[in-house]
């Protein structure tokens, strides 16, 4: 993840996003604002974006259809969703499937959206430590995999283990190459 956050938001109303715009000018995030779901595309192709924050109930494209649209091409963005109307059906929806980190009504306190955003940004920083480690753990346990048969080593007469079959130096390279 970059130093900088960038945080698109989505509303079809132009004076909501004014306001967060308004309000959010002294945090420490790139700021994007679309006012046509079908438009907010294009910024993440751009750059990376780390958190959307979108309304639910927009004309053309609902905020879960953005949301999902997003998600399928672009998972590791946190998704926040603001809405007037707190459809408890769609919520559970939502959070079940993962697609919603956080749901906000609206009109929305700032000071909540903004523990929001650094929330979700913080919760994915996580999940980027976690996915590194699994991926180390798996290099770790694929280079001790094709080492697994280095036990079985021969002795010669005097009982010294015999390491000529052992190709050290690519042992060593593959070990220090992962940290070991």
């Amino acid at each position: 993840m970059t130093n900088i956050i960038n945080v698109l938001f989505v509303d079809d109303e132009a004076s909501i996003l004014k306001s967060i715009e308004r309000q959010l000018r002294e945090m420490p995030y790139q700021n994007h604002f679309e006012n046509d779901p079908k438009s907010a595309f294009p910024y993440f192709k751009e750059q990376p974006i780390d958190v959307l924050v979108t309304d639910e109930k927009m004309p053309g494209l609902s905020g879960l259809e953005l949301v999902d649209q997003v998600k399928s091409q672009y998972p590791e963005v946190v998704c926040i969703m603001l809405t007037g109307e707190m459809s408890p059906r769609n919520i559970i929806k939502a959070m079940n499937n993962g697609v919603i980190y956080k749901y906000l009504a609206k009109p929305c306190n700032i000071v909540e959206l903004v523990q929001a955003i650094e929330s979700a940004v913080r919760a994915q920083a996580i999940k980027r430590q976690v996915q590194a480690l699994i991926k180390d753990y798996k290099e770790k346990c694929n280079l001790l995999n094709s080492y697994q048969d280095i036990g079985d080593v021969d002795k010669n007469e005097s009982g010294v283990i015999d390491l000529s079959e052992v190709d050290l130096d690519s042992l060593m390279r593959d070990m220090d190459s992962l940290g070991i």
